[in-house]
């Protein structure tokens, strides 16, 4: 913040008010996007509790406060999600909406610039260096949580076990993610450079792209339960397009999770961003209406250095991660496919409800009837056991049709109350009540 705090400043200085606003309005933009997820996280909560969570937010504190209640083992019941998770969507949306979009603009001021500062070229490293440690920092974290890796060993696990392994792993993919995103970001601002209208068309057409795939494969429902109506679809989109944007730029390693990008599609996409720039290279080369174009021959080397140590630094990856996970770099497994291979693949009755009730009840359609005979056999022993995970707050999730009609009745019937949201309006009346 310091770094594009400084930049937005001399941008003023220099004249360049279009960039500076822009600039501001990508933070904006983050903290907007952060505010409604923290309201919606403690929508339980009191309005001390949320007011408390929008300063954190506010003032740039949120990703230690993040930090800390991750390192610390915090829990909390009354959460939407777990801290870890909330996390990793904070950092997400750092990245989608200020980090990535961010740079390419300092890129883009740059290499269009007559006069080329020192002070931008910083500006530009700190935040590739950023960007970099908050997408290992995601991927990494996931990996080693031991919530997760319990939840869905067959995808989480890959770093190793000792101490120099995982440090050796999260420093190589500190590199993939910043070199990525340097040739990423590298790529889109040089066709900036030449022509806004080609820039637009070729990262709408990448979009529209991914999105029609999503939908052939009939992977396009958004894993988060109680999503219903028009926020169901809306929300869907809006994760769908960060996803892609994020793996574009970054390659974020945990974005290759079945509902996310998966493992084919991110194969796909990071390829993709490396043939990029050269192909923007080319369009830029050839261009007579670029004014203050960069020495091309230095710019090609920097091209070529970039991708080379790149595929360096994948090599040394997939040479330090466990050899069995390697097939989830280009499984094509969807992320319904996922949810009913969990279920069915464990005799962990935590674990199959889990998979069910954590996701949105769409993705186990399929094998609805056997959830629900499943239920209707163990439903009475868990009343009598009272196993920790069969709580109040779990049960609230589980749709009326799934609960035996007996203990459904006893539960309020069709009186008690519904955790489906339909609109942005129903989430925010959430967390003001």
């Amino acid at each position: 913040m310091v770094s594009d705090t400084t930049v937005i400043v001399s941008y003023f200085e220099e004249g360049r008010t279009v960039q500076a606003y822009a600039l501001i309005s990508m933070v904006m933009t983050s903290l907007f996007v952060q505010g409604l997820c923290v309201l919606g996280q403690n929508s339980k909560k009191s309005r001390s509790v949320k007011l408390r969570e929008i300063f954190f937010v506010v003032t740039f504190l949120k990703p230690a406060v993040d930090a800390y209640r991750v390192a610390t083992g915090y829990e909390d019941d009354q959460l939407s999600m777990s801290p870890l998770k909330e996390m990793g969507f904070s950092k997400s949306t750092e990245l989608a909406c200020e980090s990535i979009p961010g740079n390419v603009l300092q890129i883009y001021v740059f290499i269009t610039s007559p006069t080329r500062s020192t002070l931008h070229l910083v500006s530009i490293l700190i935040s590739t260096m950023t960007t970099a440690f908050a997408s290992a920092v995601v991927s990494f974290d996931m990996d080693a949580s031991p919530e997760q890796r319990k939840k869905i060993p067959d995808f989480y696990g890959f770093l190793g076990d000792t101490n120099f392994e995982r440090t050796a792993t999260f420093l190589v993919m500190f590199l993939l993610a910043g070199l990525h995103n340097l040739s990423k970001s590298i790529g889109v601002a040089l066709l900036l450079a030449v022509s806004g209208q080609t820039t637009l068309v070729v990262l709408a057409g990448e979009m529209m792209a991914y999105h029609s795939v999503r939908l052939l494969r009939r992977d396009y429902t958004l894993f988060v339960p109680n999503l219903e109506g028009g926020l169901k679809v809306t929300m869907a989109f809006v994760t769908h397009t960060l996803t892609k944007t994020i793996v574009d730029f970054t390659g974020l390693i945990h974005f290759r999770h079945p509902k996310l990008a998966g493992g084919v599609m991110f194969l796909v996409l990071t390829f993709e961003a490396q043939v990029l720039p050269f192909v923007a290279f080319e369009i830029y080369k050839k261009s007579d209406d670029v004014e203050n174009k960069l020495d091309l021959e230095e710019l090609e080397t920097a091209l070529r250095a970039l991708v080379g140590t790149w595929a360096i630094n994948v090599l040394l990856f997939f040479m330090l991660i466990k050899r069995k996970y390697r097939k989830t770099f280009w499984d094509q497994q969807t992320g319904w496919q996922m949810v009913i291979a969990t279920y069915e693949n464990t005799d962990d009755e935590h674990m199959k409800m889990t998979a069910i009730f954590t996701n949105h009840i769409s993705m186990s359609q399929r094998i609805k009837p056997d959830v629900i005979k499943y239920m209707a056999e163990n439903w009475a022993e868990w009343e009598r056991t009272k196993p920790s995970w069969f709580t109040p707050g779990f049960i609230s999730k589980i749709p009326d049709e799934f609960i035996p009609q007996q203990n459904l009745e006893a539960l309020g019937g069709a009186r008690r109350r519904r955790s489906s949201v339909n609109s942005v309006r129903e989430l925010l009346n959430l967390a003001d009540e």
